[in-house]
């Protein structure tokens, strides 16, 4: 791909940012963990380059919605930067930067990126402070993707929980909401239909859900 505002049929690199959720925890996945990747597909997980996926631990990282992208895409890279316990701001200031340096590092064209999928919010969700930012940043930080990735599409997943110390999820939901609103190459993955594996992170059926959500949802910003 060599000019912005091109519509792929399917991303040749796939980006994943976030939080625990974009990590895979909660998954114990025993069906993807350890597997060899599918042919086509290369994955390189908080900088290091893998042949199989995560083994599950139970606190990740694990393939999490991963393997769904991955067959999906049918070829292509995928480059997860996620750190439990994330807020929005360590995406601008950690995970995106970690991405940027993996693109490099692999010699991508940050032209090539067309997917990003954002899995963030339910930290920031914990603390009316940092729901505040949150509603004031989310904008501004898939700008900053976008600026860095001029190719890119945006999957924000809306967050899903089911824990009351999450206090401050509607006002994450809906700046989820108003950030996607504003650009035509931002789409929102709804939330309905994951499951959990407890009140928080989803088990694996949530990420297999999730994963098809935040495909539709690539599709519907093309």
């Amino acid at each position: 791909m060599s000019s912005a505002g091109a519509k792929p049929d399917s991303p040749s690199v796939a980006l994943v940012l976030g939080h625990s959720i974009a990590h895979g925890v909660g998954a114990t996945d025993t069906v993807y963990g350890g597997v060899t990747l599918p042919a086509g597909i290369s994955v390189r997980d908080g900088g290091v380059n893998l042949s199989a996926w995560p083994d599950s631990s139970g606190t990740g990282p694990d393939p999490g919605v991963l393997p769904y992208l991955a067959a999906n895409m049918g070829t292509g890279t995928i480059i997860r930067r996620a750190t439990n316990g994330q807020i929005l701001s360590g995406v601008e200031t950690t995970e995106l930067p970690n991405a940027i340096a993996d693109c490099t590092a692999l010699g991508i064209d940050r032209r090539d990126v067309t997917l990003c999928v954002l899995m963030i919010g339910e930290n920031d969700a914990q603390n009316g402070a940092e729901s505040a930012a949150y509603a004031a940043r989310i904008g501004q930080t898939c700008a900053l993707i976008e600026a860095a990735f001029p190719n890119v599409r945006i999957v924000v997943q809306n967050m899903r929980t089911e824990d009351a110390s999450y206090s401050e999820f509607a006002v994450i939901r809906a700046a989820n909401v108003s950030a996607v609103a504003a650009r035509a190459t931002r789409a929102l993955a709804d939330y309905t239909g994951i499951t959990l594996n407890d009140a928080v992170h989803y088990d694996l059926a949530g990420y297999a859900t999730a994963g098809s959500l935040q495909w539709v949802g690539w599709q519907a910003a093309l």
